[in-house]
């Protein structure tokens, strides 16, 4: 007796991509602390307002800079450059300028909630919390430097006090939307969504234009599983924002969820039109393609996803599903080793690496590599079942009906893998010469397998075939 053995794989990772602004009001000093000043350098600071104030960043800093040459005194042109390189992602200029405002002002809050930030935007978020701690020392109801404090925490992991600093900031000033949204977006990603969602609506009643924040409560409704809700906020934020390519991709997202494959194409499709190198957008429209069977728009779409990013992760994971599909397991065990050189605790790549090698005749190394999955995922449940399937082929009975049965221990309603235990059965039954207690194993799986899939005629067809064995 035999049966076709078919591998389970995992194919299909998407990515989501996102994106907040740590709260950074740019207050411009406008010249109120040195009223002295001569008046070239006032017009070199005021021309720099002008170009800070129509976004023209490098200019702004070069007119600050001829103020500074003029007066190197003047604190606001230090404040004001510090807040221009900070624009201009410069965060170690940035650093600088506001360091030498701090020296010549040292109990000026805001220049210690400026240098914070520009620390943050360094990745020093400890260094960062001391001038936000600094900050609400010296200024005690500084509702936006206990925000970007609870920012600096909850980048280090510290939701706890990231929360209090929320709550603070909200209790400082209650109209503080910032305050709700970000808050809002801690406790999605700690998984309580439903407060969350509570959060985004003080936030959109303060701010009912900020698409961002109906980005991030579709996010959390679609975690919720739902979808109408999700695909509303997304709408309303591409309408706000016809731009935020993120609004598209995860419209999509939810579309393809829903298989409507040729909506979430079409989302994706204007991602990539707002953001033309949008490696996501690539990505998952790969796989709503390949989902409709068209493998070659699939793995076209993978590939331009690597020729921007040759490291990401996930396009050369779905790139070799795509040619393990299409029957080209060499090209195939390629993409998946190359992602788990970026990733080499990427399970999924070396269950479906396995996939490869089992297809190309290779037991051991499909072994080898679902035996890998397991070590990185002690339950995942699909490699113990691919794990048992090799080594059924292999002739290995006995560890092919352990693999298949800690398959069942953790999925009770695996009818494969009560086929395949069957099966197993069998087999040892044959070897054996016939021993009657390895058929009634046998028997007693096929009827589970039967009773959890009775449209499937193999499983029905065992059964029959035990029972008269056992006549």
């Amino acid at each position: 007796m035999a049966t076709a053995c078919n591998t389970t794989d995992f194919s299909g990772f998407r990515s989501k991509k996102w994106g907040v602004a740590l709260c950074l009001s740019l207050w411009l000093v406008l010249g109120i602390l040195f009223p002295w000043i001569g008046l070239c350098s006032e017009d070199w600071f005021s021309k720099g307002n002008e170009f800070f104030a129509n976004k023209q960043y490098r200019q702004a800093v070069a007119a600050y800079t001829r103020a500074l040459d003029q007066a190197p005194e003047l604190i606001e042109a230090y404040i004001n450059r510090g807040l221009a390189w900070n624009n201009l992602d410069q965060p170690d200029q940035a650093v600088s300028d506001f360091t030498r405002a701090i020296e010549k002002r040292p109990k000026f809050a805001e220049i210690y909630n400026y240098r914070g930030l520009s620390l943050y935007n360094k990745g020093d978020a400890d260094r960062a919390i001391a001038d936000f701690s600094r900050a609400v020392t010296l200024k005690p109801n500084f509702a936006e430097a206990y925000l970007n404090r609870a920012d600096a925490w909850a980048a280090k992991g510290d939701a706890d006090k990231a929360a209090a600093d929320y709550d603070k900031a909200i209790e400082i000033n209650p109209g503080y939307g910032g305050a709700y949204f970000h808050r809002g977006i801690l406790l999605k990603n700690m998984g309580r969504l439903k407060e969350a969602i509570a959060d985004f609506d003080a936030a959109l009643r303060i701010h009912p234009e900020a698409a961002d924040m109906f980005l991030y409560r579709a996010d959390a409704w679609r975690e919720l599983g739902r979808f109408v809700k999700a695909i509303a906020d997304y709408t309303q934020a591409i309408d706000i924002n016809p731009q935020l390519a993120e609004a598209y991709l995860n419209r999509g997202d939810v579309w393809d969820e829903k298989g409507n494959y040729e909506r979430a194409i079409a989302d994706y499709s204007k991602a990539l039109e707002v953001k033309p190198n949008l490696v996501e957008g690539f990505n998952n429209r790969g796989l709503s393609w390949q989902k409709k069977g068209d493998l070659d728009r699939a793995l076209a779409d993978y590939t331009r996803a690597i020729e921007i990013d040759p490291r990401f992760v996930l396009a050369h994971f779905n790139r070799g599903n795509a040619r393990l599909a299409m029957g080209d397991p060499d090209r195939a065990i390629a993409d998946f080793t190359q992602a788990l050189s970026s990733d080499p605790r990427f399970a999924e790549a070396y269950l479906n690496r396995g996939n490869a090698w089992n297809d190309r005749g290779e037991p051991d190394r499909a072994i080898s590599d679902y035996t890998q999955a397991i070590t990185l995922n002690a339950d995942f449940v699909e490699a113990y079942f691919n794990r048992g399937l090799a080594f059924y082929a292999k002739g290995e009975m006995d560890r092919a009906i352990e693999d298949f049965t800690r398959t069942i221990q953790q999925q009770p309603d695996a009818a494969e893998a009560y086929h395949h235990r069957a099966l197993s059965w069998v087999k040892k039954w044959e070897a054996s010469g016939g021993l009657p207690s390895y058929l009634m194993h046998a028997l007693a799986d096929a009827k589970a397998a039967y009773r959890l899939s009775p449209q499937n005629p193999s499983y029905e067809n065992l059964v029959r075939q035990l029972e008269t064995e056992l006549r």
